[in-house]
């Protein structure tokens, strides 16, 4: 992508480039446990774009060409916060829709006693983040004139290109910024879904490094928060990524793709398999909004699965194994004929958790006047027995003794 375009346009991308990729290595101040958000992470998803247009590469327009490739240096700039703008989280107007969006947070902000928990603070630093992007793009340090493509300054568009990868492919439909012939040429709801789709799909150790896991010590899990990142790095640590067909007439149509991943242990092995449903989930999402591109791209064709026979579990056979209980067998064991010995046996049991079930009501409201008893009935003509109960609002009943069963209603 990097050919596109004249060269002010090229020089325009490099110093924007030269901005955005020594903030991003400031992210692992916010979000030390993470796996790395840096430039290696905006230089894969700039590759994912170019796997993912494949043979049709060379259709981009500049314009588009030149998003993409910002887009992908810019979508996690907002995970960078100064520490003064940190102390000040609870003061913003988003703070208050955090807490009313996240019950969790709330809670725990009300129960802490000193300041607001680290973990509530991490989680609304990447709530906010997409949405941040404008901190840097308004900011007094970003270079203006290089945002400026002739007289049209592209920085709002930019900013909800970035914002899109964190929000749903509906408000991608629905935004009005987000045209379809920017500049007479450029799609940016193109734009946004090949952004969203090479964000999830740079899954892989290379933003994984061995060294920076040991050095977290993140195998510990010594709290929720360091095994919710263990479980992060173990998937990209076991991963080796996605393979495109080579072939441009294997896109001719819908097509998987291939993915290769050596896990060490069932558990990882699962979570991969659970993020590729998730991705598969994006795919069909996707697709579904290529109908609202232009032309120029509405027949552009998206993987729509993910093969996982690549898979290949190191010291173990992985397999969907599930404990399962039958209802009917548990049913006839707790409710038939053998569970009790004898049938006076039986009727004892039903008499005597009426008469608990009356002294529990009694113990709760007894004192307030409300009656607590139970009485056993003789037997019917039918052949059942049972008790009745003001206690704790059961009737219980005994019948079909050649049968055995019993039943209850509450």
């Amino acid at each position: 992508m990097e050919d596109k375009g004249d060269d002010a346009l090229r020089a325009s991308l490099r110093a924007l480039l030269g901005f955005a990729s020594p903030i991003l290595s400031r992210v692992i101040e916010t979000f030390p446990t993470y796996t790395l958000h840096d430039a290696t992470h905006a230089a894969n998803v700039a590759e994912r774009v170019a796997d993912l247009l494949g043979p049709r590469l060379g259709e981009l327009e500049a314009s588009e060409a030149a998003f993409l490739i910002l887009a992908a240096y810019f979508h996690d700039i907002g995970m960078v916060w100064r520490r003064e703008d940190i102390a000040e989280i609870a003061r913003e107007r988003e703070w208050e829709s955090f807490l009313k969006a996240n019950d969790a947070a709330y809670i725990a902000v009300q129960e802490a006693e000193d300041g607001i928990p680290e973990e509530i603070v991490e989680w609304y630093c990447r709530w906010r983040h997409a949405d941040r992007v404008f901190v840097y793009l308004n900011g007094d340090a970003f270079p203006a004139g290089d945002a400026l493509w002739g007289t049209v300054d592209i920085r709002e568009v930019l900013g909800v290109l970035c914002r899109s990868h964190n929000e749903t492919t509906g408000d991608i439909l629905r935004s009005d910024v987000l045209a379809t012939d920017f500049l007479d040429e450029a799609d940016l709801k193109f734009c946004a879904v090949l952004l969203r789709l090479a964000d999830i799909l740079d899954f892989d150790r290379t933003r994984a490094p061995d060294a920076i896991y040991g050095h977290l010590g993140l195998a510990r899990r010594t709290t929720r928060r360091v095994e919710a990142s263990d479980v992060e790095w173990r998937k990209h640590l076991h991963s080796d990524g996605f393979r495109f067909p080579p072939k441009p007439g294997d896109r001719a149509q819908s097509y998987a793709l291939g993915f290769v991943a050596g896990p060490d242990h069932p558990a990882v092995e699962h979570d991969l398999r659970e993020f590729l449903d998730t991705i598969e989930q994006e795919f069909a999402e996707c697709a579904h909004l290529l109908r609202s591109c232009s032309d120029r791209w509405r027949d552009f064709v998206l993987p729509d699965a993910i093969r996982r026979s690549n898979i290949r579990g190191r010291g173990y056979r992985y397999g969907e194994y599930r404990f399962t209980l039958s209802q009917e067998h548990i049913l006839t064991l707790l409710m038939g004929e053998n569970l009790y010995e004898s049938r006076q046996v039986f009727v004892r049991e039903v008499i005597q958790n009426a008469i608990d079930a009356s002294r529990l009501r009694e113990a709760s409201n007894g004192r307030a006047g409300m009656p607590a008893s139970a009485r056993p009935r003789s037997a019917s003509a039918n052949g059942s027995t049972g008790t009745a109960t003001s206690g704790s609002g059961s009737t219980t009943r005994a019948s079909g003794w050649m049968s055995g069963s019993s039943a209850s209603t509450c």
